[in-house]
């Protein structure tokens, strides 16, 4: 412990005598150690994203790219809604699709009404990715008046209460209110 201690003692003895060469090391320091871990938090979430799904690896996404402008070509992650149900028809290796499709809309459950972000998927949506469900089943979706909730969306509209089979209504931009059972 005296050799530790008297280890420290002469290096901040040093870091007094000479600070801005100190300085200068402990920023450089300190900022190599920051770009390294957040470098390895980003390889590793891009390289983890959805690991869970068990056939992640014959699930693919359509892109298109299109030409603005004179020369510019831009990548889109949108098709036309008639793309998934037409690539089935046309090719035979095309197992199944989902079309997703996001808007906000005004959620209500009894006096809880929030401005939610929501995605409307097609019913094949759960059977190709194995997201977990907690209450219901991966066949809620086929039901066209069922909706899936996550569970911090449940916890905000039902509390602790199991949600399954309760009403909620959403309005639209557009103006118009459906009603929906939750199915999962």
């Amino acid at each position: 412990l005296g050799m530790f201690k008297n280890y420290f003692v002469i290096g901040f003895r040093n870091i007094r005598k000479q600070w801005s060469t100190s300085l200068i090391n402990i920023l450089g320091l300190s900022t190599a150690i920051g770009l390294a871990l957040t470098t390895f938090i980003f390889i590793d979430y891009q390289l983890n994203m959805d690991s869970f799904h068990t056939k992640r690896n014959s699930i693919y996404q359509v892109i298109n790219t299109v030409q603005e402008g004179d020369s510019d070509l831009a990548r889109w992650g949108d098709s036309p809604l008639v793309l998934g149900p037409q690539a089935q028809l046309d090719h035979s290796v095309i197992k199944d699709f989902t079309r997703i499709e996001f808007h906000n809309g005004n959620l209500r459950r009894g006096d809880n009404v929030f401005n939610e972000f929501m995605a409307f998927v097609d019913p094949s949506y759960l059977k190709m990715f194995d997201f977990p469900i907690k209450y219901g089943n991966r066949s809620a979706l086929e039901e066209k008046k069922n909706i899936v909730i996550g569970q911090e969306t449940a916890i905000k509209y039902f509390g602790h209460e199991d949600p399954m089979g309760k009403q909620m209504s959403i309005k639209f931009s557009n103006g118009v209110i459906q009603q929906y059972i939750v199915g999962a």
